[in-house]
């Protein structure tokens, strides 16, 4: 998706329309450099065209441009803004002498960039240069190769800035990925995947958690084998929890296999807390939704009238079990798990509302706490039947045959 200013563009007249025409039709004939217009570059799908009031003058949207991106890097991925931030990088193709210094901004900024070799202009001349610079060779020369590659690509630019453009890009050449269509038919997110994995630079597994959980919002079980298992990062249990709950509330059944075979313990994983929030993600117009909102209120939850739903607690769900299986289901999550076999407690709050603070108020939160260790522990035993039993009441399939296939090997 391309951002362009409108004021520059030749043919704009053919782009609006006061009764609408989608897609618009846009054709445009002579040299894209004479005068102070510009073609829409055919290699984008999309424009947002940023009217700053002017005309002929490059550059007015460049505010747009960078709130835009801004606001893009503050969205969450996965459901519910559950994921991570979407990460940013810098895609280069083609480009003038300016887009050197943007270059140089970015990775200034530690943003990692990806360069499409044999798209020409600035991309190819980092390219090259890049190379050169992975090739064996002394200072000197490769200083001398990068100043005639500068003047070759931009005759007309100033040559010593440029120079010192492309020095300061190749302090942080780590940050540069280069992709060429000459490596194979590469699928694009694998391509942007390795450039985030190569931006990080380090064996510890705490600065690729972004990039697994990219690869779990994608739904790319592959490029997560072949980019973040390869046997040089080394992940404990710990590094793993966060996208084992994005796959599970994603529907991601192979992302489930994956970290769970590289070592992802299931006994530390699934808490309480844990497993009331896999419930949480139940849609609202499903029956497991209607089913456990029905439990809560025979519970003696206090509903209001403009909010039907209420986030199930694990009680509720031994309530469903038992609603559906009737005397073939043992109890489970039962109600004396939260401290009093009758209520499904929301009285937390109500303690700090009336301000209890003696002996009656200390008990509560007693009796609280040990029952919450003994539901930890029924958890820490039984976490495979606590899946399947989860994936088969939210209809996910092939999740729930795994934990069956588990569950009976």
């Amino acid at each position: 998706m391309g951002v362009a200013p409108w004021g520059v563009v030749r043919n704009r007249e053919a782009l609006t329309n006061p009764k609408g025409s989608f897609p618009a039709s846009y054709r445009w004939r002579g040299d894209p450099k004479e005068g102070i217009q510009f073609p829409l570059d055919y290699n984008y799908s999309a424009f947002l065209l940023v009217d700053d009031g002017t005309h002929g003058r490059l550059g007015g949207e460049n505010r747009f441009r960078l709130g835009f991106e801004s606001c893009i890097s503050r969205q969450k991925t996965g459901v519910g803004g559950t994921g991570i931030d979407i990460p940013v990088l810098l895609l280069l193709i083609d480009g003038d002498e300016k887009m050197l210094k943007r270059i140089e901004d970015a990775t200034q900024a530690q943003l990692p960039c990806l360069l499409v070799a044999g798209s020409g202009g600035a991309a190819d001349c980092l390219a090259e240069i890049l190379e050169d610079t992975q090739a064996p060779g002394n200072g000197a020369g490769r200083r001398g190769d990068a100043q005639n590659r500068i003047r070759r690509f931009f005759p007309d630019g100033d040559p010593e800035v440029l120079q010192a453009q492309v020095e300061r890009i190749m302090t942080r050449k780590e940050l540069l990925t280069v992709y060429s269509s000459e490596d194979g038919p590469e699928e694009f997110e694998t391509v942007v995947l390795r450039a985030l994995v190569k931006a990080c630079g380090s064996s510890e597994a705490s600065a690729y958690l972004d990039e697994l959980r990219l690869a779990v919002a994608w739904n790319r079980v592959d490029i997560a084998q072949s980019e973040l298992f390869r046997g040089d990062i080394q992940w404990r249990s710990v590094h793993l929890e966060a996208s084992l709950e994005d796959a599970l509330l994603n529907d991601r059944p192979e992302f489930v296999r994956l970290l769970i075979s590289h070592g992802l313990s299931l006994c530390h994983f699934l808490t309480p807390t844990r497993l009331a929030q896999l419930y949480n993600a139940a849609p609202p117009s499903s029956l497991i939704r209607s089913l456990l909102d029905q439990a809560s209120h025979s519970a003696g939850t206090k509903t209001p009238v403009f909010k039907p739903s209420v986030e199930p607690r694990l009680p509720n769900v031994g309530q469903v079990l038992r609603m559906l299986l009737g005397e073939m289901c043992a109890p489970r999550y039962h109600a004396w798990a939260t401290g009093d076999p009758h209520h499904d407690h929301h009285d937390h709050h109500d303690c700090r509302e009336n301000d209890r603070s003696g002996p009656e108020s200390s008990l509560l939160l007693s009796v609280r706490a040990t029952s919450d260790l003994m539901l930890d522990a029924v958890l820490g035993q039984t976490p495979w039947s606590d899946l399947f039993l989860w994936a088969l009441l939210l209809n996910r399939a092939q999740m729930a045959l795994y934990f069956w296939e588990i569950l009976y090997m």
